[in-house]
């Protein structure tokens, strides 16, 4: 999962196990999420408590709702002790286990601590599948360093029960590679750091650690006049950004085209507003001249109110690749496409989203 970290996965070897026991959570995330399958060695599906910290006291809430077929159950205990019903554990003879989501947001701020979850189960003696979610509230502020989970009444956790504990963390991986190289760092002045790179000192500006945007958003000041049932290019005047001489107001003003050093994924944009009229209304992307699969906003025109057409896509292009915006219509006659500000706004736009 992306941006997830595994911390440990405990798996029930056999002959079954009483607790599940996550005793050394280091502090270095922001929220936990476990991802559990599990059975127990009861006869009847049973509820699984979930224990922060190893308290076995009387601090604990918990409140969940059931759906199965056309019924609903829904269930709060208040001042529960050694643990809150946070899933289910199926029974031994069922051939599937119940499976589920729980997440501990914000396990280390100072505030109480909780957690939530989701999941579902198949009951084989009753013959139906539930779908539950679950609410668990711990009336202590402390950081959470150990989770502990065990089956209500006592029985233990069959083979081949999975608790995987994972870790989400404060900062994108972006931000942790910029951080990881920033540690390496030392600043020189105001705008260079002088970076060792396995015994050699290299000197790097401090703009390259921040993330820079590269791109063009253009638009067109007045309206253009589309021609009855034939594809025509649109012509965007004017330019809100544009970071690397992407687009040019006079020669060829119908292309974005990619500068050299700037290939990659881009996302592209675009929003035209049309004239009232009649049949259908087709902008499109293109490509080098050739229509992109999936870029395109077609949609019915309408006599009283004009269309304004939103769309979008993402596409890898190379240095020296272009895209422009291609509009068709078959209104029976002219229809503009357009114009100043406002509700007439036309735009279009190319980001670079990654290499």
């Amino acid at each position: 999962m992306p941006g997830y970290e595994l911390i440990e996965e405990i798996v029930v070897p056999a002959g079954g196990q009483a607790t599940i026991d996550f005793d050394s959570i280091p502090a270095t995330y922001k929220h936990l999420e476990i991802f559990t399958q599990a059975f127990t060695e009861s006869t009847t599906p049973s509820h699984v408590h979930m224990r922060f910290n190893n308290d076995s006291g009387s601090n604990y809430y918990d409140q969940y709702a059931r759906a199965h077929g056309t019924t609903v159950d829904a269930l709060a205990e208040g001042a529960v002790a050694n643990g809150g019903r946070i899933c289910v554990a199926t029974d031994s003879d069922s051939a599937q286990p119940a499976r589920y989501k729980i997440v501990v947001p914000y396990y280390l701020d100072a505030f109480r601590k909780g957690a939530f979850s989701e999941g579902y189960w198949y009951y084989a003696d009753g013959g139906y599948l539930a779908a539950e979610i679950f609410a668990l509230l711990w009336t202590d502020n402390d950081p959470i360093d150990r989770i502990t989970f065990f089956v209500n009444g006592g029985p233990d956790f069959q083979e081949g029960t999975t608790f995987s504990l994972y870790g989400v963390p404060a900062t994108t991986p972006t931000d942790k590679k910029l951080s990881e190289l920033a540690a390496l760092a030392t600043l020189v002045g105001t705008e260079e750091f002088l970076l060792n790179d396995g015994g050699t000192s290299k000197k790097i500006a401090a703009d390259d650690l921040v993330p820079v945007a590269h791109g063009a958003r253009v638009y067109r000041t007045t309206v253009q006049s589309i021609p009855n049932s034939a594809d025509t290019l649109y012509s965007f005047t004017a330019e809100e950004y544009d970071t690397d001489g992407y687009h040019d107001n006079s020669t060829n003003p119908s292309r974005i085209t990619i500068p050299s050093g700037r290939g990659g994924y881009y996302h592209l944009g675009a929003s035209l507003a049309f004239a009232a009229g009649t049949g259908i209304v087709y902008p499109r992307f293109l490509k080098n001249g050739s229509a992109i699969n999936g870029g395109q906003g077609a949609q019915p025109n309408n006599a009283g109110f004009g269309p304004h057409a939103n769309f979008g896509t993402d596409i890898h292009l190379a240095a020296g690749d272009y895209v422009e915006v291609n509009v068709f219509q078959n209104s029976g006659g002219s229809l503009n496409v357009g114009g100043s500000s406002g509700y007439d706004y036309a735009a279009f736009w190319a980001h670079l989203i990654g290499v």
